[in-house]
């Protein structure tokens, strides 16, 4: 019986002692887990006022330079310095303006006309849509009785502007955004044609580059995934840290 009882009383100084010793560490897991979630917290405000505030200023500034600098919907050529060299422009996201794939006349000098030629036409007939080669803003919406005549400025998100000539109507209004492939226009025969064609040129701070140095348009695709901006008058290909190729390009002068 006494052996009983002692027993009994050792069974249950154990349990007291295990239960007590348990309640302990529960309690040490609730405080570390209540410290953890209050430096996350902290963590947290660090990204919503600093981390998340840099990206919007910064985002801000780009939105800034691109859409509020040279921004003019008068002028065809609003820019007043010269080109970026080594300039790296983003072409993977190119939308062909066309459904056709037929380039009726290149870019270059025309002799017949006596002209420089500084984009490329592409086949079109009236009534064809037209549509946004890049995502970006409207910039200029006008028309022009002795060259593009109605005709669409669009400047892009990878710093390009492109032209489309001789609309027979427009799509879009001036400051508006658009994704690549949206319609902005019909195709047409305004201004100085010989008959309906998209007049198509791709510029970067207002100096024309050939179109054909960047796009497939048999294929509707980039010949490229990147496009770099020079002055010389060689056309060069490297590869750069993404393994696709780039190119060199003159500046129209």
């Amino acid at each position: 019986m006494k052996y009983t009882n002692k027993l009994l009383l050792t069974i249950i100084i154990w349990t007291f002692t295990l239960l007590t010793t348990l309640g302990q560490n529960v309690s040490l897991l609730q405080k570390q887990h209540q410290k953890l979630l209050a430096n996350q917290t902290r963590i947290t405000e660090r990204i919503d006022w600093s981390l998340i505030k840099k990206y919007e200023n910064k985002s801000e500034l780009f939105e800034l330079e691109l859409f509020e600098l040279n921004w003019d919907n008068k002028k065809l050529n609003p820019y007043t310095i010269e080109p970026n060299i080594g300039e790296k422009i983003d072409i993977r996201n190119y939308v062909n303006p066309v459904h056709t794939n037929v380039v009726n006349s290149s870019y270059g000098y025309r002799s017949k006309f006596g002209r420089q030629h500084y984009g490329v036409d592409l086949k079109a007939s009236t009534g064809d849509t037209i549509y946004a080669a890049f995502s970006g803003k409207i910039r200029l919406t006008n028309f022009d009785r002795g060259g593009y005549g109605f005709y669409v400025v669009i400047r892009h998100e990878n710093k390009l502007e492109t032209l489309y000539g001789h609309l027979s109507r427009f799509l879009v209004k001036e400051n508006q955004y658009v994704n690549e492939g949206d319609a902005i226009g019909l195709a047409g025969n305004s201004g100085r044609s010989t008959g309906p064609h998209l007049h198509f040129e791709f510029r970067y701070n207002g100096k024309c580059i050939n179109p054909e140095h960047l796009i497939n348009f048999e294929t509707h695709t980039p010949l490229i995934g990147f496009y770099i901006y020079q002055n010389d008058h060689t056309i060069t290909r490297k590869h750069i840290a993404s393994n696709r190729t780039v190119r060199k390009h003159k500046k129209r002068k």
